[in-house]
């Protein structure tokens, strides 16, 4: 069943390549994307819950009105960790989907990205994306199979990791 989403998984992934590219001045890999969404989808989906159980206890006006779910992906359980099969790639880098008026698109995304939730979702990602681009993919990939609903899906031949799960375990975490 398809959820309420905050973005489409290539909006939240043009943006993240862009913001490398200009960080970077080089594509961002395959592996270190996937690992990117996957801690982002985790992590937004852990603070609105969390936010909507402890509506009390919270200082994010509205958060009742926000999607758990950062974008719809299933999640597969690949040999280095979730991963996302469709995102489009060009030996082993991440690729934008619009190459035409890339200066406005990129533009267009920023915008959209910082705008979403009155600024709340952009200030929540911004450290999270910029600790996950400074970490070396490689231990992205070890944490992302340590959790526990990778491991589930690994263990039962499952191909698709449950995001419910994904977001139950990091309402766990402390972060």
């Amino acid at each position: 069943m398809k959820k309420e989403t905050v973005f489409e998984v290539t909006i939240l992934a043009d943006y993240l390549a862009i913001r490398y590219k200009e960080e970077y001045k080089e594509d961002i890999s395959i592996l270190k994307m996937n690992k990117a969404l996957y801690f982002c989808f985790a992590y937004w989906g852990a603070y609105v819950r969390m936010g909507k159980n402890n509506i009390d206890n919270i200082e994010v006006e509205e958060i009742e009105d926000y999607s758990e779910y950062l974008f719809n992906a299933e999640f597969k359980v690949g040999v280095y960790g979730p991963y996302i099969e469709r995102l489009p790639k060009f030996q082993n880098k991440y690729i934008l989907i619009l190459k035409e008026e890339k200066f406005i698109y990129c533009d267009i995304i920023k915008g959209l990205v910082k705008i979403k939730y009155n600024g709340e979702l952009f200030k929540f990602l911004e450290p999270l994306i910029r600790d996950l681009f400074n970490a070396n993919e490689f231990d992205l990939m070890d944490i992302s199979k340590k959790d526990e609903e990778y491991q589930r899906a690994k263990d039962n031949n499952y191909v698709i990791m449950d995001n419910d799960k994904i977001i139950d375990e990091y309402c766990k975490k402390r972060f």
